[in-house]
C-alpha cells in the first residue's frame, strides 16, 4: 500500500491542508452541487472518518450522491449517514457541534473509490466506527 501512498501523496497532502468547517447546513450549502471527491469528518480536530462521494456511478456515468448531498446526509434526521454519526456521537459522548469536515474535489470518478481506500489506510482510519 505504501506505493499507493506515494502515488497519491499530492491528494493526501491536499486533504491534510484543506480548510475545516463546522458540520452545519450553512457550511454544507457553500459546497458546489457539482463537486465529487473525498471528505473527512473530524471530532474536535481529530480525523475519524474518510468518505467518498461521486465514486459510485450508474451506466450513464452519473453519480447519485455528489459531495454536497453526501455530507448533508450527516446532519438530517432521515439521512443515511445520520444513524452512523449518532451512534458515534453517543459512543464517544460528543455533540454534533464537535464535528467538522473538509474535502477535496476529484473529477475522475474512477479514482475516487481508490483514493478513499488509500486515504483510509494512510491515515489509519477505523471506518468501522461508522459501520455498525
Amino acid at each position: 500500500m505504501n506505493e499507493l501512498h506515494e502515488k497519491f501523496i499530492d491528494e493526501i497532502e491536499e486533504l491534510k491542508q484543506a480548510s475545516k468547517y463546522k458540520l452545519t447546513i450553512d457550511n454544507i450549502n457553500k459546497i458546489d452541487s457539482t463537486y465529487r471527491g473525498i471528505y473527512g469528518l473530524y471530532d474536535k480536530g481529530k480525523l475519524v472518518y474518510i468518505g467518498q462521494s461521486g465514486g459510485n456511478i450508474n451506466i450513464d456515468h452519473e453519480s447519485k450522491y455528489l459531495l454536497k448531498k453526501r455530507v448533508n446526509q450527516y446532519i438530517h434526521e432521515n439521512g443515511t449517514g445520520t444513524d452512523n454519526l449518532k451512534s458515534y456521537l453517543e459512543e464517544k459522548k460528543v455533540t454534533i457541534n464537535d464535528i467538522s469536515f473538509n474535502y477535496i474535489t476529484i473529477e475522475d470518478c474512477r479514482l475516487i473509490k481508490i483514493l478513499e481506500l488509500v486515504m483510509i489506510d494512510y491515515f489509519n482510519i477505523d471506518n468501522d466506527l461508522f459501520n455498525k
